[in-house]
């Protein structure tokens, strides 16, 4: 599927994975600079986010969405059931990953790989769409609620090493109701 000029949004397949890995890993450079320590940022491995792509991507039900301008590959987005325990499922949609490469930022490529994660979304069963975002992430959490997400009241703290890791927040939104 195509949309925007110039900007092609594709389903992501494992030979991406790499892309995926690279995006992945700039994002988070660029976004948790001072937030994470540097020793952390430095530590991602290309080679080993790779590998987390290529098992993620062949999940059936995880969904992978690569926004790309001719070879150029500029965000994805990852999704898929909620994995969160006290939600079903089988009826809540989960956004585990929404990354843009820094340099593309504000530029119109995540509103259009979320209008087209979001078509997806909504075409099944699922009432509604959860996801977690970096509390410190005010960016982030800005174009979050101009989707139309809201936090919910949940949090936790995620751990990603000794001496790093980041609060998180949950944020939410249902669907409407399927006409008919």
């Amino acid at each position: 599927m195509t949309t925007g000029a110039a900007v092609s949004i594709r389903r992501g397949t494992v030979p991406d994975a790499e892309a995926v890995a690279r995006l992945h890993i700039a994002s988070w450079q660029a976004t948790y600079q001072g937030e994470l320590p540097a020793w952390y940022l430095d530590s991602l491995d290309l080679a080993a986010r790779t590998a987390q792509w290529v098992e993620r991507i062949a999940r059936p039900a995880v969904r992978i969405l690569l926004a790309t301008e001719g070879d150029d590959p500029l965000g994805f987005a990852a999704f898929g059931p909620s994995r969160d325990a006290d939600l079903d499922p089988a009826a809540w949609y989960q956004l585990y990953n929404f990354h843009v490469a820094p340099g593309r930022r504000s530029r119109g490529v995540g509103a259009q790989l979320w209008q087209a994660m979001m078509i997806e979304a909504t075409s099944g069963r699922f009432v509604g769409l959860v996801l977690w975002v970096i509390a410190t992430n005010k960016g982030a959490r800005r174009f979050y609620q101009r989707m139309g997400l809201e936090p919910d009241g949940t949090e936790q703290y995620e751990s990603l090493a000794p001496g790093a890791g980041f609060q998180e927040i949950r944020y939410r939104r249902l669907f409407p109701e399927p006409a008919g």
